[in-house]
């Protein structure tokens, strides 16, 4: 019995995979205290569990995407402002936070965070502010992306800016002269086939990694498959 209470994760985790999802947390909620569980204290909810579960493990992580979602249902400040944004993605991506320090997650978990927010709400993609768009095109370019997952174009444009230069590394010769005279043409261009080699693959091993082409194929993939690897990674 012992076991089989051990943990919230534990009792929550409909999926038995070891990962919570924001839909697991919300249904479990609101199965225990009603829709109106968003404006209770977390204090009161754990005071509530205790007896039941024992949130030993796990037990800030909870608490935090806790806070997280609560953020989401009740504030606009996830489009607004990048800090609690960027809170907000370790939340539920499960990574330890600190308020004290910057903690830019990376493309993948800001991809893998907007999928299982999606599972319970829709994310109004169109009033994320300058802001926001900016510090997700700032960390995919950090990552020397060109082409952002499609679930994150909502900052494509603001990256489009930052690589206007750097995208003539993929070209060369005559073509690099014409792609600095038509950059928006070519930038397309070299999207869309960025696009299609990672719709069009089926292992990475497949690509060259020292292909600029197939370089960025395999970063988009990789974006993909660490979206699905997540909630069999605990």
């Amino acid at each position: 019995m012992v076991n089989e209470k051990k943990t919230l994760r534990v009792h929550i985790d409909a999926n038995s995979d070891g990962v919570l999802s924001s839909k697991e947390i919300t249904d479990f909620l609101v199965g225990e205290f009603g829709k109106d569980w968003v404006f209770m204290e977390n204090d009161t909810m754990f005071q509530e569990w205790e007896g039941r579960f024992i949130p030993e493990d796990g037990y800030d992580y909870i608490r935090n995407k806790i806070n997280a979602l609560k953020t989401l249902y009740l504030s606009n400040s996830f489009y607004e402002d990048h800090l609690v944004f960027e809170k907000i993605i370790s939340a539920i991506c499960e990574i330890e936070i600190s308020w004290e320090d910057d903690q830019e997650p990376d493309v993948s978990e800001i991809n893998f965070a907007f999928k299982d927010i999606e599972e319970i709400m829709s994310l109004d993609k169109e009033f994320f502010c300058s802001e926001i768009r900016g510090y997700v095109a700032g960390i995919a370019q950090l990552e020397g992306m060109i082409l952002l997952p499609e679930r994150l174009s909502f900052a494509q444009n603001y990256l489009d800016r930052l690589n206007k230069e750097t995208f003539l590394n993929f070209f060369e010769g005559e073509e690099r002269e014409k792609a600095k005279n038509s950059p928006e043409s070519y930038l397309l261009y070299l999207k869309n086939t960025i696009r299609s080699k990672s719709d069009n693959f089926s292992s990475l091993e497949m690509l060259d990694e020292e292909n600029l082409f197939d370089n960025q194929a395999i970063k988009l993939k990789r974006i993909y498959l660490f979206e699905k690897a997540k909630r069999r990674s605990k």
